[in-house]
């Protein structure tokens, strides 16, 4: 007899895999085990976000240029675009708020940043527009104001009338006690 343990191959023999035994019951399946996850790594203190770099940025003291353009073609210029008078929108929304709101002073002060905003759109060259705005306004002030006008005009002529004709007299005024008898 050897003095070999069984779990230890012969020499020069190649250890046998080990294969589990079958279970006893046929219909019980052995789920795989799955490893332990690995362990979380320790959290870092947040990092502030870095600053924006802009595109083309170029040394200190020289001039930054465009990107070049296409072969052929002349480097990309900026243009500059035409801005709406802020004037002409402040007077448009008065003369609209004007509609509901202290009627008849809203729309002369709109009138007046109407004005305003004409002279500056005027001696700006084409670089202010706002002009369809500060038309807009003036009609609206306009309009406003003369209907406003009209209502008082309407109102004192029926109040002339009334009292010509002797309406706001209190002898002529109904009395509850005549026009309310129940059968008393």
């Amino acid at each position: 007899m050897s003095n070999e343990t069984p779990d230890q191959p012969v020499s020069g023999e190649q250890p046998t895999p080990i294969t589990p035994a079958a279970p006893e019951d046929a219909t019980a399946v052995q789920q795989p085990v799955a490893p332990p996850p690995p362990p979380a790594p320790p959290y870092a203190a947040a990092q502030p976000p870095a600053p924006p770099v802009a595109p083309y940025q170029s040394q200190p003291g020289w001039q930054q240029q465009p990107p070049p353009g296409p072969v052929g073609m002349p480097a990309a210029q900026t243009q500059a675009y035409p801005q709406t008078s802020n004037n002409a929108v402040v007077a448009l929304i008065l003369g609209i708020v004007a509609w509901l709101v202290c009627p008849i002073i809203l729309a002369i002060v709109s009138l007046v940043f109407a004005s305003k905003a004409d002279k500056e759109i005027k001696a700006s060259n084409g670089w202010l527009t706002g002009h369809g705005m500060v038309l807009a306004a003036k009609i609206l002030s306009w309009i406003n104001i003369g209907f406003y006008i009209l209502l008082g005009l309407f109102f004192l002529i029926v109040f002339i009338v009334a009292a010509a004709s002797g309406g706001l007299d209190p002898d002529t005024f109904p009395s509850y006690e005549s026009s309310f008898s129940f059968g008393a």
